[in-house]
């Protein structure tokens, strides 16, 4: 049996069943576990940092990008068992007006972020107050470990629409309904991304939000979401990114993307050790 589609089942049945207060500590010691046991994982995150952070970062920062990992999966798996007020009260959010604003246009919303903080738990808060979202997700092998994912995913409130041919039309349906679609701007999912200055530095990037934007008219908002003190989150939400056309898509979808990463780079210096990616951004810093 595949290791992490094992590991992922035993959690998912065993952490809703455990005190709550046992989550946090097992959390960080999962994360250590896989800080130790990830060599090409630290040096890819110690990479990511470097351009960050500006400088070498400390072995407690790289290892901190592990642990909120863990931390993310077992809140994904224990989030059953939080009461939907409860849940509600540990998010603040910020920039509420701007998502508002976006959808009185009656063309839904396109929500982009990094990969930064826990995004199943303020998107659930989100869904809670009657938000219909959607994620296209990335697939995954074996295809139980995707089907095991998108049923964890489901029952926080998304509906995941894997990416595929028929991943375009059924995202411009969800947008047609006022819906929010959400989008990862920091893992490329399908083809090659492209190449665009993130962070001041070169780097290979998905452009999709873009090029989503582009296609359907649906205005695009950076947001991310933040990790506090005592099981709290935040979520922030910030104003559109202009979308220009001068009938070049891939010169377009390059430009917005940059914007789009530009705003975003704000939250990611705000928590850099927040930032679960575990492939090396930057290929080069010179």
């Amino acid at each position: 049996m595949n290791l992490t589609l094992f590991g992922f089942r035993l959690a998912a049945r065993a952490l809703p069943l455990l005190p709550g207060p046992l989550v946090s500590p097992l959390s960080a010691i999962a994360g250590w576990g896989f800080w130790l046991a990830n060599g090409p994982g630290r040096r890819a995150v110690r990479a990511n940092l470097r351009i960050v952070l500006r400088r070498e970062p400390s072995s407690a920062e790289i290892r901190a990008v592990f642990i909120t990992a863990a931390q993310n999966y077992c809140d994904l798996f224990f989030l059953p068992r939080i009461p939907a007020d409860s849940l509600i009260r540990s998010v603040e959010i910020d920039g509420w007006e701007n998502l508002a604003g976006a959808l009185r246009q009656g063309k839904g919303a396109l929500l982009a972020s990094l990969h930064l903080g826990n995004i199943e738990v303020v998107g659930k808060a989100a869904a809670l107050r009657g938000l219909e979202i959607v994620l296209p997700v990335e697939r995954l092998e074996p295809p139980e470990l995707l089907d095991l994912m998108i049923g964890l995913r489901e029952r926080v409130g998304f509906r995941c629409e894997p990416v595929g041919e028929t991943a375009f039309d059924r995202i411009r349906d969800a947008l047609r309904r006022n819906c929010i679609v959400g989008i990862g701007a920091d893992r490329i999912t399908l083809g090659e991304g492209e190449l665009v200055t993130f962070e001041e530095y070169s780097a290979r990037m998905p452009v999709a939000a873009a090029v989503l934007a582009l296609r359907t008219g649906a205005p695009l908002l950076p947001y991310a979401s933040q990790r506090l003190a005592g099981h709290r989150f935040r979520l922030r939400i910030g104003e559109p990114i202009p979308v220009s056309r001068s009938g070049r898509l891939s010169a377009d979808a390059r430009s917005i993307t940059e914007s789009l990463l530009r705003a975003l780079g704000v939250y990611l210096r705000d928590n850099p050790t927040q930032w679960v990616v575990f492939r090396r951004v930057w290929e080069s810093d010179r």
